[in-house]
């Protein structure tokens, strides 16, 4: 179980979809915040067999274009998505744990800590 996670997720060339796992309970429910190509954000929950998107809007553009700073803080009130010390949430969702995600892409993350 963790409380915090945070990661750099280093800027591909071409199309990328990837960030941080909010939650997993199971293979039918776990949630998930990208970033993807262009600055799009997306926190997308797995749940009944489909996604219900809970959040969708830009991220600001990262300090060094070359990589976005992640994290995400659990919370009294939910689980906090922050990309460039911007915060997005919290999202009230279920389960202790925060891990690395992506979609259909090959990424890089570094300097990825749990607490």
């Amino acid at each position: 179980d963790a409380t915090e996670i945070k990661a750099l997720l280093a800027v591909p060339e071409g199309a990328y979809i990837g960030g941080l796992l909010l939650s997993f309970s199971g293979n039918d429910d776990y949630t998930c915040a990208y970033v993807k190509t262009g600055g799009a954000i997306s926190v997308n929950r797995r749940i009944d067999g489909g996604w219900k998107v809970l959040f969708s809007g830009s991220a600001p553009a990262p300090a060094d274009p070359k990589c976005y700073q992640l994290s995400a803080t659990r919370g009294e009130k939910g689980v906090t998505f922050r990309v460039e010390g911007t915060d997005f949430g919290p999202f009230d969702l279920p389960g202790r744990k925060l891990g690395l995600c992506l979609e259909n892409c090959t990424l890089s993350f570094r300097d990825v800590s749990w607490k």
